[in-house]
């Protein structure tokens, strides 16, 4: 790290990226018993939590160019306020339109942050420890994937929203006290939007980040999905369900600093192929599997493996792009991982329900396998390797 102050940014980037999935999770566990309160049906409670990525996606690439013109610092602040606005309208809503509007203006708040908090951490990372540095982002997010739904238990439907917007409006004053411009560069090289779009995407490292996050991610979207539907056939308890997904979300959160270092040692690309080598042949387990032990032991393993993907994936676009880019590269890296997230369980859903229930998942395999020669042979046209140690 290269001094005390960019070690405080990097802290407060991973703030915001925990607060962000915090605020995610907290309507899980309160969205669908307060909105089916209000009249709604199971199609509106579906168009209600798809609001959020919608715009999420909609947004994301716009706000990633306006970060590498102007910075980070201002859709930072803006996007935590913006949070701690959906949190009080959640509070406030009486009906399912106020929901609606309170959901995607949540969906937007993340768009902001993401855009904004990824490139900042890059900028304030040192090449030769980046992969340690950055896992500080995903251990954030992680964790605050997991307390989410915790925090949304709490109290009545009132006090969970209450608790995130104090604590957003708090973080977006002391993100617009503390921080600078850090991240951004005034200046687009002459390009317009699509240019620099097209140009990035034509990036092998760019290339091999993204493909590997969506396939990945589109593997997580399908099991959580499916997998609850394949367990509740031998009637789990709830408690067995979570505990099974909370040990999964924890070995992928403390694997991420091993992650990180492994590829500052022997570079971004072997962590990568390692971790979707090891999730193709390991994702079908958990749907052949009865045993409570197997099946918590399977799902801690596919935590642990899919560590190696997503924090190298995120270091090998700080490597090879400028301050005037990283909004954008990220930005792709962001957005491929949610619209995997999206067409996983939409894919995983038609097969399931042409064959059965396992039959995705060794789907699955095969694409992962397949898309790790499809990685190899880009990463091969990489003239030079990064040096990160």
């Amino acid at each position: 790290m290269r001094s005390k102050k960019s070690f405080t940014v990097l802290i407060i980037a991973a703030g915001v990226i925990f607060i962000d999935a915090v605020g995610y999770g907290i309507v899980i566990p309160i969205l669908p018993l307060y909105s089916r309160s209000l009249g709604a049906t199971t199609t509106n409670i579906g168009l209600l939590f798809a609001s959020y990525p919608l715009v999420f996606l909609m947004t994301l690439l716009p706000l990633c160019l306006v970060i590498d013109r102007y910075g980070t610092k201002y859709p930072i602040v803006f996007g935590m306020a913006l949070l701690g606005v959906s949190s009080l309208l959640y509070a406030a809503s009486q009906t399912l339109v106020l929901l609606m509007i309170s959901r995607a203006l949540q969906g937007f708040a993340a768009a902001c942050t993401w855009a904004a908090a990824l490139p900042l951490a890059s900028h304030v990372t040192t090449q030769a420890r980046r992969g340690l540095e950055m896992s500080a982002i995903s251990i954030a997010a992680g964790s605050g994937y997991i307390l989410g739904p915790v925090v949304g238990g709490i109290g009545n439907f009132h006090l969970p929203f209450y608790i995130s917007a104090l604590v957003s409006f708090g973080f977006a004053l002391l993100c617009f006290i503390y921080l600078q411009d850090w991240g951004g560069v005034r200046g687009n090289r002459g390009e317009n939007s699509l240019e620099k779009i097209s140009r990035l995407l034509k990036q092998n490292e760019i290339q091999c980040s993204c493909l590997g996050v969506a396939l990945c991610w589109a593997a997580w979207g399908m099991f959580e999905v499916l997998f609850p539907l394949y367990v509740h056939s031998f009637h789990p308890s709830r408690l067995l369900i979570g505990i099974i997904f909370g040990v999964s979300g924890f070995m992928f959160v403390i694997c991420q600093p091993v992650a990180g270092f492994v590829s500052d040692r022997v570079g971004r690309i072997p962590p990568i192929i390692f971790g979707l080598l090891l999730l193709g042949f390991f994702v079908p387990i958990p749907l052949l599997v009865r045993s409570p032990a197997h099946l918590i032991g399977s799902t801690a393993l596919l935590g642990l493996v899919s560590a190696f993907i997503y924090t190298p994936s995120l270091c090998l676009i700080g490597d090879v792009t400028s301050g005037d880019e990283q909004g954008v590269a990220f930005g792709l890296n962001t957005w491929m991982f949610s619209i995997s997230y999206i067409i996983g369980p939409g894919v995983g859903g038609v097969v399931a329900d042409m064959s059965t229930l396992q039959a995705p998942f060794l789907l699955c395999s095969v694409i992962i396998l397949t898309g790790i020669v499809g990685i190899l042979r880009i990463a091969g046209k990489i003239k030079t390797q990064p040096k990160v140690c």
